[in-house]
């Protein structure tokens, strides 16, 4: 029979099992559920309990049962789940180059559909050309499920500067150069809103 410390402890190294599982830190899971990082980490060392409302919805966030925070998870299942995290990680990696690579295999098929069929047209340029920005949309779309706000920001300025790259070679005017002053600007709202992001997260954690 489990008492009531006993509870604390199972409760405590199952959050913090499940936690480590999503791939989230203390910071992330407490801005989900509008907590402080340092609440998530009493619930941790077992110095608090959440209340139930709050543990159901941890549980909805990493789709297991409410009852499974009151079992003890063997330690062979705890490196099993380990495992099956470091699998779902290569899932979403190759997903991710997969869906990337289907742009270029696009680009590809309408080259040479050009090609065939209508030779004098010089699509081949314009075709990889235009893949390069597309692929960074792609990216952004799948970091935004599985990544990091700092990849995100990396993600954006290579995808604002191919897109300035683009409309240069495409326009072939004189002083389309200029376009890089805009791709600059969005550049330094990029950082900025980086910056404050970061800033606030760093507020948080000092709640």
């Amino acid at each position: 029979m489990l008492y009531m410390t006993d509870y604390k402890i199972v409760i405590a190294n199952n959050l913090t099992i499940y936690r480590k599982q999503a791939k989230l830190t203390q910071q992330e899971l407490a801005e989900k559920l509008n907590y402080t990082d340092k609440a998530v980490s009493k619930w941790e060392r077992g110095e608090a309990i959440p209340d139930v409302l709050v543990l159901k919805q941890i549980a909805d966030l990493y789709g297991i049962a409410l009852d499974d925070f009151f079992r003890e998870i063997p330690q062979e299942k705890q490196v099993k789940t380990v495992d099956s995290q470091k699998r779902r990680n290569i899932k979403h990696l190759l997903i991710t180059l997969l869906s990337a690579l289907l742009v270029w295999l696009v680009a590809t098929v309408i080259v040479v559909f050009v090609k065939l069929f209508a030779p004098e047209v010089p699509i081949g340029y314009y075709a990889y050309l235009s893949a390069i920005p597309v692929t960074f949309i792609v990216l952004l779309v799948f970091n935004a499920l599985w990544g990091k706000m700092l990849a995100s920001a990396l993600i954006v300025s290579a995808l604002v500067w191919t897109l300035c790259l683009c409309f240069h070679l495409f326009l072939q005017i004189s002083n389309s150069w200029l376009v890089y002053i805009i791709g600059a600007v969005m550049q330094a709202l990029i950082i900025l809103w980086y910056l404050l992001q970061y800033v606030r997260k760093k507020n948080k954690r000092k709640l």
